[in-house]
């Protein structure tokens, strides 16, 4: 599955794809909203969630700046996508 196919998905069929093939990274807090990170081929997707309302958002996305709120997660992880 590349980016397009994952974002023309609605919200359920996005994470119903990370949950099958993504591969978790890190989880983050940020502004009061959880995000995951997964690593999905050649792209990433990022869950945001609250433990009280469950998942507000599914995005995938290729840009390497939208890692840098996942500190320490590793060099390896930027080859990932070109």
């Amino acid at each position: 599955m590349n980016l397009y196919q994952f974002n023309i998905l609605d919200k359920n069929g996005r994470a119903n794809v990370v949950w099958e093939l993504g591969k978790f990274i890190k989880t983050i807090n940020q502004n009061g909203v959880c995000k995951a990170l997964y690593a999905m081929g050649d792209f990433f997707a990022e869950i945001h969630f609250s433990p009280e309302d469950g998942i507000k958002d599914v995005r995938g996305f290729k840009s390497k700046t939208r890692l840098l709120p996942y500190k320490n997660i590793g060099l390896s992880l930027l080859t990932v996508v070109n």
